[in-house]
């Protein structure tokens, strides 16, 4: 008879019950988010504006994003729960600043023809397999709206050279999050996540052991699962989801359940006890 094969375990099993002991409050609050933003997204919605469709999307993604926190988390990988945060952060400044400047919302849209418009030309040059997979029509429909969407995004120095822009918005995101609310997070997580998905010599510390004494050149880092730079992730994951809830209640104008001033309150008391 086959013996049975191995089972295969994916994370740190072993690293899970000192995440819990000391999230425990925390995970227990995200559990409240996760009900609030289904509340939300489960509804039946006829009606909707282009803006409120990105929202909805915005705030079902960053859902997304939260239990890819958790499970880095969970499993002791910090620096990389940390990149994901980073992403949540813009998705729900995004989403905000959409909310109180719908104007900008044919900007956002038709960004998506410039950032098209590159990944058929990398498939075309460097993938012919993916480039195959795009229809004729997708191809002719992008080469139709890319001269448009390069006119809607360039601009006219002082001196006179017409220039494009390097984002679907004016400002930078720096300037979206003190605009939406969201500077304190920008400043917890930013820095941290560019130094490290950039790999400069920053970046590289945050992999670095603690106490370095005795170990070789070639093992100046600790491996996972360590507790570093977990927290930071898990309160911006949390704040920013939470906060893409709020967004989509005000655009709807329906209430969550729970509502968001509870799970406002569920989030600042959780982490009153995270020591």
């Amino acid at each position: 008879m086959d013996s049975m094969p191995a089972r295969c375990i994916f994370g740190h099993p072993e690293f899970w019950d000192k995440v819990h002991t000391k999230f425990r409050s925390v995970f227990e609050a995200i559990a409240k988010v996760d009900d609030a933003r289904n509340s939300l997204l489960s509804r039946q919605h006829t009606g909707l504006t282009p803006n409120q469709k990105v929202l909805f999307y915005l705030t079902e993604i960053t859902g997304f994003s939260l239990a890819e926190v958790v499970l880095l988390v969970g499993n002791g990988y910090g620096p990389g729960a940390v990149k994901i945060a980073r992403s949540m952060l813009e998705y729900a400044v995004n989403e905000e600043y959409l909310r109180i400047c719908p104007d900008e919302i044919e900007d956002f849209l038709g960004w998506h023809w410039l950032e098209q418009s590159k990944v058929l030309r990398y498939a075309k040059e460097n993938d012919s397999a993916l480039y195959a997979r795009f229809s004729p029509e997708l191809i002719a429909q992008t080469e139709e709206q890319l001269p448009k969407a390069r006119k809607r995004f360039e601009y006219r120095t002082q001196n006179g050279e017409v220039k494009r822009r390097h984002n679907w918005c004016k400002l930078n995101l720096s300037a979206r999050s003190e605009k939406t609310q969201y500077l304190k997070q920008y400043r917890l997580v930013h820095p941290l996540a560019s130094q490290i998905m950039h790999g400069t010599i920053g970046g590289l510390s945050f992999y670095a052991a603690s106490d370095s004494d005795g170990a070789s050149d070639a093992h100046l880092t600790e491996s996972p699962p360590r507790l570093d730079w977990c927290a930071q992730a898990l309160e911006v994951g949390h704040w920013c989801s939470l906060g893409t809830i709020q967004t989509l209640s005000r655009s709807l104008a329906i209430e969550p359940v729970p509502s968001v001033n509870e799970l406002v309150c569920d989030f600042k008391q959780a982490w009153k006890k995270v020591q």
